[in-house]
């Protein structure tokens, strides 16, 4: 399939053409998607179907890694009313962070922003918690996998969280 056919596909009004296309763009291990796929799937972060907007952020940014899907993630992180959704956009943000340096600024305050009460539900807030933690290294793999079992045991720093959302008062 050309890169022209993918985004048609991508463009459908049908959210089952479109979920086809978005697995075909995270199935692909051979070749990471071109920029106007990229643009195509980034646009789906905000389609009205929560099982699109899923499927288009762990395609091309949990799956893929594409880094200028950062922006869009921080927005998502601060509106999606979805946990499906919400938890695919923490693990996408935790992993642009490990894996592109230069996007520690953007996606570390929002992590932490979304780790903070009041932001989104507590098991979501404690898995933005151990995603920011991780990127300061200061969380472990074992620690992250504990969270995802038992989140209830996870203790959040409030302190740190407001420091690094810019928040903490001086």
């Amino acid at each position: 399939m050309t890169d022209d056919d993918m985004v048609r596909w991508l463009s459908q009004d049908d959210p089952d053409l479109v979920l086809s296309a978005l697995a075909e763009v995270g199935a692909q291990r051979e070749r990471e998607p071109s920029e106007e796929v990229v643009r195509a799937c980034v646009e789906l972060f905000f389609h009205d179907d929560p099982d699109v907007r899923h499927d288009a952020v762990a395609a091309i940014a949990l799956h893929w890694g594409v880094r200028d899907s950062a922006g869009a993630l921080v927005s998502m992180l601060a509106g999606e009313q979805d946990d499906y959704v919400l938890e695919v956009v923490i693990r996408a943000l935790g992993r642009l962070g490990r894996e592109h340096s230069d996007l520690l600024s953007v996606v570390g305050p929002a992590l932490a922003r979304g780790a903070l009460p009041g932001s989104i539900p507590e098991n979501l807030r404690k898995l933005a918690y151990v995603e920011a933690l991780s990127l300061y290294e200061r969380a472990d793999v074992a620690s992250r996998v504990a969270v995802a079992l038992d989140p209830a045991s996870t203790i959040l720093d409030e302190a740190w969280l407001r420091q690094l959302a810019g928040l903490a008062k001086d």
